[in-house]
């Protein structure tokens, strides 16, 4: 088993370090210095090791805290469409049951009778 304890990417042009390095338990020094688009640590941190790994630990918690409630947003959301489709399905049923229904009342025998009865006294 290989054991990362340095690693140096010192003037690489790097714009990010990833976060899960902070969870590489042999790591002690982290070398970045002269990476000038470097956007996940300050300039004044990438000199300190220690203060980097740390930048990088609180960094991955917060996105281990945050992508779980993503993913749980993102489920809700689907849900959120499906059920508004659904919802517009029953309203496209609800509105062709009141044709329907409108439709049979007009054909009743009593409805027909009334309007017989009425046309007869005309």
């Amino acid at each position: 088993l290989i054991a990362l304890s340095i690693l140096d990417v010192r003037n690489n042009d790097l714009t990010s370090i990833p976060t899960k390095l902070c969870r590489v338990p042999t790591l002690n020094q982290l070398l970045c210095e002269g990476n000038t688009q470097l956007t996940s640590a300050p300039e004044n941190m990438r000199c300190n090791s220690d203060l980097l790994l740390f930048c990088l630990e609180m960094q991955q918690k917060f996105i281990d805290i945050l992508d779980p409630k993503r993913r749980q947003q993102q489920e809700l959301q689907n849900n959120l469409y499906q059920l508004n489709a659904s919802v517009q399905d029953a309203r496209t049923q609800i509105d062709r049951l009141h044709g329907e229904i409108a439709s049979l009342e007009w054909e009743r025998p009593d409805q027909y009778i009334y309007w017989k009865g009425r046309f007869l006294k005309l």
